[in-house]
């Protein structure tokens, strides 16, 4: 009996709601950051390959390859992004990727409506690698970020509830955006929402990039 009731109280400790009332603040920080991380994946790899087909009805067939290499791209800068963090600091390393999304998401999208295709693969790579820059150093930040304490079960609640908010549903919100506002610059608007989200949830962290762990 007395080990059941050991197990029922572990088990309350680790459910949802205490999870989410004793580790709010770390949880909404981390949960702001995610943004940046799921909902840029699906416009860019997704989303933007509905634009494509809008924007370049005589080139199709290079479509799947615009697609490819952007994602080539975004991959290659995840690896690159990585070592970035170790050399100059995670902190640092994700505040420029999300001010680089920050300002260069308005003219990449505004710029490809009138583009030829290789302005818009251009404008589709350096969003793809802007994204990669946040992509690398993100898990450890919120390694870091989060409490000992239910750790991973607080990353699991932030990333998930962030990916099924504005991750799956960012093609619709797109679609959506770009109805209300009459063009692109919707969706420009909904990617620098996000990058500010992400800046200020880094605001007040203490970048532990160099410090020893033990």
């Amino acid at each position: 009996m007395a080990k059941k009731s050991h197990l029922t109280e572990d088990n309350n400790q680790l459910s949802a709601l205490n999870i989410i009332r004793q580790h709010l603040a770390p949880l909404l920080r981390s949960f702001g950051l995610y943004i940046l991380v799921t909902m840029p994946i699906f416009v860019v790899s997704i989303y933007m390959v509905t634009i494509n087909k809008r924007l370049l009805p005589n080139h199709l067939s290079a479509i799947p390859l615009i697609n490819l290499t952007c994602l080539i791209a975004m991959l290659s800068t995840i690896l690159l992004s990585e070592k970035l963090s170790d050399l100059f600091g995670r902190k640092k390393t994700c505040s420029i990727a999300a001010t680089t999304i920050l300002l260069l998401a308005y003219p990449c999208f505004t710029n490809l409506v009138n583009g030829s295709l290789s302005e818009l693969m251009a404008w589709k790579i350096l969003l793809a690698t802007a994204t990669g820059l946040f992509l690398g150093p993100n898990s450890t930040l919120m390694a870091e970020i989060l409490p000992a304490a239910g750790k991973y079960a607080v990353m699991s609640i932030a990333y998930n509830t962030s990916s099924a908010i504005f991750g799956g549903t960012a093609p619709i919100v797109c679609v959506w955006l770009v109805q209300y506002f009459g063009g692109l610059e919707g969706v420009a608007y909904y990617m620098i929402a996000a990058a500010a989200v992400a800046l200020m949830c880094l605001i007040g962290y203490k970048d532990q990039s160099f410090e020893k762990l033990l």
